[in-house]
């Protein structure tokens, strides 16, 4: 059995408290949110010294690797306001996705091919940011793309971009659609830029 550290749990109690408290004060929803994400990081960063940036974290129901957390947390905490609807996809971690109830890229395209109410056009699972594997825009087709590389899904993309790009970090919209504008990219490994802002 995994031991339990003290200052992890301190911090996630913190968290609970304070989600309890932007219930009950509505009107600070977005002082709690930055508040929320400032516990989050400190979490995350010492996850991150102990386990690699590329360990496997979630946010917001949705799992992704540890660094684009602390990237998204970053962009939280300069007041982005919106949620990540999908990240990481892969057949690797269907049971996690289960859990979550998110569908791995296999189980959203299976379910496009096939018509099933709710389901919208996808990628097949041999290609796409969302299993790191390139499919012409992003990466050559069936190449490994790094962790770094995977795409994301979010409400307020936009916004997200712009902030991120504020702070240094290199977000940009692969796919020049607008059925596609919920979904960012990084070009650039955001390493550098995590410790330049003292984040990591």
């Amino acid at each position: 059995m995994a031991r339990r550290d003290p200052k992890l749990d301190r911090l996630r109690r913190k968290i609970n408290e304070n989600i309890h408290e932007s219930k009950r004060h509505p009107g600070r929803a977005r002082f709690y949110k930055r508040r929320i994400a400032f516990l989050q990081h400190a979490i995350a960063k010492n996850v991150a010294r102990r386990r690699g940036l590329d360990h496997e974290a979630v946010l917001d129901g949705c799992p992704m690797p540890l660094v684009h957390k602390l990237v998204l947390l970053d962009a939280r905490r300069h007041d982005w306001r919106g949620v990540v609807t999908s990240a990481d996809r892969r057949d690797a971690i269907a049971s996690l996705l289960k859990r979550l109830g998110k569908s791995s890229q296999r189980e959203l395209y299976e379910g496009f091919i096939h018509g099933l109410p709710g389901f919208l056009p996808a990628n097949p699972p041999t290609m796409g940011t969302h299993i790191r594997i390139g499919d012409g825009t992003v990466g050559a087709v069936g190449e490994k793309l790094e962790a770094w590389e995977e795409g994301i899904d979010s409400t307020e993309a936009g916004e997200l971009r712009r902030v991120l790009n504020s702070l240094g970090y290199h977000a940009y919209q692969p796919y020049k659609t607008a059925s596609e504008y919920h979904h960012t990219n990084l070009s650039r490994y955001p390493k550098d830029t995590l410790i330049k802002r003292g984040l990591i």
